[in-house]
């Protein structure tokens, strides 16, 4: 569970295209302020499917400092549908918090 007040938004990309997404994620701390050098990652998962015969996808990608609280990289997203996406938020090996959202690519 995320620690009360790290805030993680997924700013970047507003619509998420099959194929190379520029990914943009931004980090506050509790005190509103910028988390700086955090290993930042996002983290695309896509159910098996067995009536489909697809087996569960998974892509992450990493992120990189671009400003202040500011992390960005891009990434593949290998196919059309929901994606179950976690942002995930880690400093010295220590997980300072995750967010889970769902996105669907077109």
């Amino acid at each position: 569970a995320a620690k009360p007040g790290l805030d993680i938004m997924l700013m970047q990309p507003k619509a998420v295209k099959t194929g190379d997404n520029q990914f943009e994620v931004m980090v506050k701390g509790a005190d509103g302020k910028p988390v700086t050098d955090a290993d930042v990652s996002v983290l695309f998962v896509m159910p098996a499917m067995p009536a489909m015969k697809m087996a569960e996808m998974r892509n992450e990608v990493k992120l990189k400092p671009s400003s202040a609280g500011m992390y960005m990289g891009s990434g593949n997203v290998r196919r059309a549908g929901t994606w179950n996406v976690t942002a995930m938020v880690m400093k010295s090996g220590k997980d300072l918090g995750q967010k889970k959202l769902t996105l669907t690519a077109k």
